[in-house]
């Protein structure tokens, strides 16, 4: 018959044994759940650039003329008493945005009016809104940036190789394109732009920006080059948006 310290000494034998496995079982999990995050988050600063750690979000303003103010709603008896207002889909873009960082990465990201940097180059941003931006015509303006921009002329959105048109409305759709460069002065710098032709494309192409990220880094080959991508998506559903077109600078 066992005595009772056999006994004791072996329900503390499997005690310690259990514990042991349960450690060593959840440091695996958290190893393989680390290293997914920071494969994960190396692949986003892909997307994103690779030495970005601070980045500004930026949209435009919008101005009253003296004496006005914006209304609410159609039929409301009030307005607003701010003399500057943002974009709304310029806002929604930058939601969709600074979510995905928190999620993908350790990179700091803070929401600024684009006049409130206009004269700042050596940093890191990404543009939501075209002309209506300032850093996106920084960016558009700028030498390092050999892919795509918006024509006046033209009244699209261009190559810069050949003015070639890139892509045209169909009914009930709209098209934004994301361009990435590293600026001319600055090349260590990441420039990123989600500019939309009409409303939904600026804030459908920063939704697939946000949430589709994988798509370009797999276009991208875990590069940091520079590239531009048109995005489709059907007006009032940025959740619908696609890639149509991805191009990668050459050199």
């Amino acid at each position: 018959m066992l005595s009772l310290t056999s006994v004791l000494q072996s329900v503390s034998g499997q005690v310690a044994v259990g514990l042991l496995v349960t450690a060593v079982s959840a440091f695996i999990g958290w190893s393989v759940h680390s290293f997914s995050d920071r494969i994960r988050a190396r692949r986003f600063r892909s997307v994103f650039g690779m030495a970005l750690t601070d980045v500004k979000l930026t949209l435009g303003k919008m101005y009253s003329p003296p004496g006005c103010f914006f209304i609410v709603e159609p039929n409301a008896e009030y307005g607003i008493t701010a003399k500057e207002i943002g974009s709304f889909c310029e806002v929604r873009g930058v939601s969709y945005l600074a979510q995905a960082i928190g999620r993908n990465s350790h990179i700091k990201a803070a929401v600024v009016a684009a006049q409130d940097i206009r004269d700042a180059l050596d940093i890191d941003f990404v543009a939501v809104g075209a002309m209506s931006n300032l850093k996106s015509r920084d960016l558009f303006a700028n030498p390092g940036n050999k892919l795509a921009t918006f024509s006046l002329e033209k009244g699209a959105f261009v190559r810069k190789t050949d003015g070639s048109v890139l892509w045209t409305n169909t009914d009930g759709k709209d098209h934004g394109i994301i361009v990435k460069i590293h600026p001319a002065q600055f090349p260590n710098r990441t420039w990123i732009t989600c500019a939309g032709f009409n409303e939904w494309g600026t804030s459908g192409s920063a939704y697939f920006l946000a949430n589709h990220w994988g798509e370009l880094h797999k276009g991208l080959k875990g590069s940091d080059k520079p590239f531009m991508a048109v995005i489709e998506v059907q007006e009032g559903k940025d959740q619908s948006a696609m890639l149509q077109i991805f191009e990668c600078e050459t050199s």
